[in-house]
């Protein structure tokens, strides 16, 4: 199965109507998919146990029916199609650990009343396996002698009864096939042998035409076209042609670019000019224009005012020298630009009589290849015309050069294609006398391949086929159905072993708990049913946890969290797992364990799932900052089929809540490199002093804050001052014995946080300008009290760091 590349939930618990590519995308916008190893993080009653929920109502084929018309898919990498809440009961293997799966099968750890014999999961699958082999015992049926065979022993003695009489139809098929081939090959009106002027073999047999007719029957054999049996028949009159000479020509394209782009952006200063004219392009031309009309003159033509000498001076100073070489130099450049254009259709010019009729079809395609570079060309050199003419027009505009063409790679390409015809073409010449038998020989084997269409040659081939092997066709059915009862045989045999992999199974927890967990005080013990006789074999075996080799009760929820998963592990190898690479699930399997715990978790999941390759995508959820660190160092290879390593790739994203609703998005950079709660809580106080208006977005930020900030300075000022003074006390330090900030941090955290015996204040709105208030009062302290710090702070957030000096 292929990997998952997004999640949609239209409606499902928390999530309603999520769009994967709507969501979870870079800040420039752009979708990211589920990647191999993928990490979620979110708070509790965030959602993820509902992500987990469906993948495995995938794994069991249902899911629970308090969910009111649920609505979701997953989308297959490469695949248009997904699956969706109607193909659940199609299952897929997909291993979830979830607290469904901890009811499911330790449901003692979820009620300590229940009988422990619930835990029995592996003893199920010897239900299972006897199961299987008494359908296999049904397929076999009865053998014993004496008595009337049934089921596959009854078939294998009806076979043995058939086995006869189709050899005279088969010699009738095979001489009436034998005429056919004899007339085609040497016919003297139409046979191969006495066309030798266009198959070339005057010595042509009906042997020589079997092995010809074996050729073209291959896979690799393609028939000619009607285009290409012309093109045989014209090449064996060719004539040998003259010789070809290859083209050399190089364009002008890149010299006359640069002298367009030192020529529009040539600056002509605009000191001692007239201003006007400088700001206004069309007035400056005319004007340009009309010194030259009335060079020398003291009055006005036009307008008939005079002309003072000052005015001449003033306009011999703007249409200076500098100007009147830029006019000069752009009728120039136009020039070389116009020539260049009437030069491209010389160099991309072809004569066709030159070629072959062979090269017919390369030459047309890089005609055309020339053809359209030329027009491409042509408006790339008028694209630096109008530039010319722009410049020339507004000499006194700042003009930016900007030219995206690059013509001389293409150009070569089809230049070299064009020489390499042309060597393909002199070559052709010194091999035509080959290149006729060649042609002989395609005719040949493509009149073979016409003959067989129209007698039906494999039709006929097949059915004289299935009458000579008949009998043998009979025989080989016996010795098939002698393999298959041999093998439903040993399938008993080996599911009969089989019905002992309960106590692995247990062996297999133990060993996990022992070596990851250190803890060997508890064991998991395969125990026979009380009910059942000894003679009767361990598929009657169910499990149960022992403390110190007695029945274990009142677990921890620790020592629970600890049983479930490495029962989960476990069952990862168990016979409907082994030997394939599961889409597993693994959500936040850490409850209630101390940090050394988390990180054995960790060890585990990284050993015998992430190095073991034992997976095709992996998913871990969790809430703990903690185990979110370990997660970040995740990684493995997977063998490609051609015996290359190639390192997994992981993503990481973030389910937040807002109200009634949760969403998925990227994990914030932050998280993702500086993953403690400290620098978490610091940006959640951090977005609620630069609030601006509350809404979907920043909700959560400001409902929490009240636990947030109370968190963040409890930190914060347990390292900042590590004595014995209590927090307030702290507090009046850190914002420097005022009371009133410390009035009001408590306040908020008390009140946001507590409710302080305040119950109707659950009842108010939140007053978010008071909370950006004290938010602001925390970090302006923090940043008066260590400006290095608050910068660090900043940065693992991702915000750009402030000036010192500010």
């Amino acid at each position: 199965m292929n990997k998952i590349e997004e999640i949609n939930i239209k409606n499902l618990a928390v999530f309603k109507d999520f769009v994967w590519k709507n969501s979870v995308k870079t800040k420039e916008g752009q979708k990211v998919n589920l990647s191999d190893i993928n990490i979620f993080y979110g708070r509790n009653y965030s959602g993820k146990t509902t992500l987990s929920r469906i993948f495995r109502a995938f794994e069991t084929g249902s899911i629970s029916d308090k969910y009111t018309l649920p609505e979701f898919s997953l989308k297959l990498k490469g695949e248009d199609t997904k699956l969706t809440q109607n193909d659940i009961s199609n299952k897929k293997d997909f291993r979830v650990f979830n607290e469904d799966f901890i009811k499911d099968n330790l449901s003692f750890i979820v009620d300590s009343e229940k009988d422990i014999k619930s835990f029995a999961i592996l003893g199920d699958d010897n239900n299972r396996i006897l199961g299987e082999i008494d359908v296999l015992k049904s397929e076999l049926g009865d053998n014993e002698e004496g008595k009337e065979k049934t089921g596959l022993y009854k078939t294998l003695e009806e076979l043995q009864s058939q086995y006869k009489n189709l050899d005279d139809e088969y010699k009738t098929a095979s001489q009436g096939l034998e005429n056919m081939l004899k007339i085609e090959a040497l016919d003297t009106q139409k046979g191969i042998k006495y066309q030798s002027d266009l198959y070339g073999d005057q010595n042509y047999t009906i042997a020589k035409l079997k092995n010809d007719i074996q050729t073209v029957l291959e896979n690799t054999y393609t028939p000619l076209t009607t285009e290409q049996v012309e093109e045989f028949k014209a090449l064996l009159k060719e004539e040998i042609k003259p010789t070809i000479s290859e083209k050399e020509d190089i364009l002008k394209y890149l010299s006359l670019s640069e002298s367009v782009k030192e020529l529009v952006e040539r600056k002509i200063e605009s000191s001692q000019k007239i201003q006007e004219l400088v700001e206004n392009s069309l007035l400056n031309d005319w004007v340009k224009k009309g010194k030259e009309l009335q060079k020398g003159r003291t009055v006005c033509a036009f307008c008939g005012n005079p002309i003072s000498h000052e005015r001449w001076e003033l306009l011999q100073k703007h249409f200076n020298e500098e100007v009147e070489k830029l006019d000069l130099d752009s009728v120039s450049l136009i020039k070389k630009l116009e020539s260049e254009i009437l030069n491209i259709d010389k160099i991309c010019s072809i004569d066709e009589k030159d070629f072959y009729y062979a090269q017919q079809s390369t030459l047309n395609e890089i005609k055309q290849l020339f053809t359209d570079f030329s027009s491409l060309y042509k408006e790339a050199i008028r694209e630096l015309m109008d530039k010319v003419v722009y410049k020339k027009e507004h000499v006194f505009d700042t003009v930016v050069f900007t030219d995206m063409h690059n013509f001389s790679e293409t150009f070569e390409n089809i230049k070299n294609s064009y020489n390499n015809l042309v060597s393909e073409t002199n070559e052709y010449a010194k091999k035509l006398s080959s290149n006729k038998k060649e042609a002989r020989e395609n005719l040949k084997f493509n009149e073979v391949y016409n003959f067989i269409k129209t007698i039906n040659y494999t039709k006929l081939e097949k059915d004289i086929c299935k009458k000579l092997n008949a009998a043998n066709s009979k025989k080989a059915e016996l010795d098939r159905l002698n393999i298959i009862i041999l093998k439903k045989l040993d399938a008993i045999s080996k599911k009969q072993e089989e019905l002992n992999d309960e106590e692995k199974g247990a062996r297999k927890v133990n060993e996990y708990l022992s070596n990851f967990f250190g803890n060997s005080s508890l064991q998991l013990k395969a125990v026979r049913k009380e009910e059942i006789q000894e003679e009767d074999d361990n598929r009657h075996l169910y499990f149960e946890i022992q403390r110190n080799g007695e029945k274990a009760y009142n677990m921890s929820e620790g020592e629970c969290s600890l049983v479930a998963f490495c029962y989960f592990m476990a069952k990862l190898e168990d016979i409907n797992t082994n030997g394939k690479k599961p889409i597993i699930w693994i959500d936040d399997p850490i409850s209630s364990l101390d940090s050394n715990h988390i990180f054995f978790m960790y060890s585990l999941i990284s050993e015998k799932i992430a190095l073991n390759k034992n997976f095709e995508q992996l998913f871990i959820s969790t809430h703990n900052l903690d185990f979110l660190k370990y997660l970040k160092r995740l990684k493995c290879n997977f063998l490609q089929q051609d015996a290359r390593l190639i390192p997994t790739n992981k993503a990481f994203f973030l389910i937040s809540r807002n109200g009634n609703t949760s969403t998925i998005k990227l994990m914030p950079q932050y998280m993702k490199d500086f993953v403690t709660e400290f620098n978490y809580l610091f940006n959640e106080v951090y977005k609620c002093a630069n609030i601006e208006n509350p809404n979907d977005e920043n909700y959560s930020s400001i409902f929490n804050f009240g636990n947030n900030a109370r968190k963040f300075l409890e930190i914060y000022l347990f390292y900042k001052f590590p004595d014995n003074s209590d927090d307030r006390e702290k507090q009046k330090k850190f914002f420097n014995s005022s009371e009133l900030p410390v009035f009001l941090n408590e306040r908020i955290n008390n009140e946001y946080s507590h409710l302080n015996g305040d119950i109707e204040r659950a009842t108010l709105p939140i007053e978010v300008p008071e909370i950006k208030r004290d938010a602001q009062l925390i970090l302006n302290r923090l940043k008066a009290l260590d400006l290095e710090q608050y910068n660090a702070l900043l940065n693992s957030i991702g915000v750009t760091v402030e000036s010192t000096s500010s």
